[in-house]
């Protein structure tokens, strides 16, 4: 978690520094303006994706990792700087998406349930497995055997 928070601390010091040479170079406004695009860019391209993982997701289907990238493409525009533009251009190319796809396709996991990712080890063998139940199939089943039991409870005529 700390390799995280430092890797945003560092990103994030390092897009400041970017866009302060950037917009000394063209100018304020120019540099605002180009980050307003690039935000308005990633905006259409979460849009675009986002409404296809969404039924796929309701319809319980796999989805197609290729599918990912898209909206991982238009986060990175979104989020403000142009560090994060150049890696959303290049997560957009087909040569760095079909590197992208062999390098996690067998770790990643995408199903209606959310994303799974697992590191060599579990390939090992030492996967833990496991079930769950929601809380509305909980719910559920309380309803029924309360019905359930007042059906036996009441005298038959």
């Amino acid at each position: 978690m700390s390799r995280f928070i430092l890797f945003f601390l560092l990103l994030f010091v390092a897009e400041l520094i970017v866009l302060i040479e950037i917009g000394s170079a063209i100018g304020a406004i120019e540099c605002i303006a180009l980050m307003f695009v690039a935000m308005v860019i990633g905006a259409i391209l979460v849009k675009l994706r986002a409404k296809q993982l969404i039924l796929q997701m309701q319809q319980h289907q796999e989805l197609n990792m290729q599918m990912l990238w898209l909206p991982l493409s238009g986060f990175l525009f979104i989020f403000p700087g142009f560090i994060t533009d150049v890696l959303a251009l290049l997560v957009l190319l087909p040569p760095v998406e079909n590197f992208l796809v062999k390098k996690f396709a067998g770790h990643m996991h995408v199903n209606a349930h959310g994303f799974s990712y697992t590191r060599e080890e579990y390939h090992r063998g030492q996967t833990i497995d496991g079930d769950f139940t929601t809380e509305s199939e909980i719910k559920f089943k309380l309803m029924e055997d309360k019905h359930d039991d007042d059906k036996s409870s009441t005298p038959k005529a």
